[in-house]
């Protein structure tokens, strides 16, 4: 059965109230960040989509000194909150309330993520980012719709295995993040940074 709407390519909006606007400011401003800040998002509903090397993306990141790193985490995450790094320069921004998450979120230079629900939330706040894809696929109707984002995926044959990334991997090893390593994530987020835009899908 059709339904006769039409497709659009309009992204979403999130707009912020000024307090949690001011909030996220307050935030960035108590870590004593300057420079670039690099928001991760090492999360997922499904366990399946969920990148396996953001520390080592974090400490490649934090190695260069010109950049600060705000982790994202809710209390349904498995991971340590700050990736298990002693850093003045990375701070944890955890179990918080939704809109008050976006309001710091909004302060970031670049979001890394996972296909996962903050991947949609920074495109919402117009804020670029670099998706990693692996056991979903962009092409199923998910993918980033900012200008300036950049997706990885792979396209191994056996992926996707489903549309949201409930399946259990059925392969004896990950092949859709295999190549995927942190030095290749970090140009891809260098590039937004320093404004370099070239093909969306990596």
């Amino acid at each position: 059965m059709r339904l006769k709407i039409k497709p659009t390519g309009r992204r979403p909006r999130f707009v912020l109230m000024p307090e949690i606007s001011k909030y996220g400011e307050d935030f960035i401003n108590n870590a004593g960040f300057s420079g670039k800040i690099v928001g991760l998002c090492p999360g997922s509903k499904h366990k399946e989509k969920k990148w396996h090397r953001y520390q080592e993306l974090a400490n490649l990141i934090l190695s260069e000194g010109d950049k600060s790193v705000i982790v994202f985490s809710g209390p349904d995450d498995d991971f340590d909150p700050n990736l298990g790094i002693s850093s003045d320069k990375l701070v944890a921004a955890c179990n918080l309330r939704l809109d008050r998450l976006a309001g710091i979120m909004s302060r970031c230079d670049v979001v890394v993520t996972n296909d996962s629900g903050l991947m949609h939330l920074a495109v919402a706040l117009s804020v670029p980012v670099v998706a990693i894809f692996g056991p979903t696929h962009p092409s199923l109707g998910f993918s980033p719709l900012g200008e300036s984002d950049r997706i990885i995926c792979d396209n191994v044959t056996c992926s996707p295995c489903s549309l949201h990334g409930e399946k259990q991997c059925w392969m004896p090893q990950k092949h859709c993040f295999e190549n995927i390593t942190p030095q290749r994530v970090k140009n891809e987020l260098d590039r937004i940074i320093y404004a370099q835009h070239p093909s969306k899908i990596l």
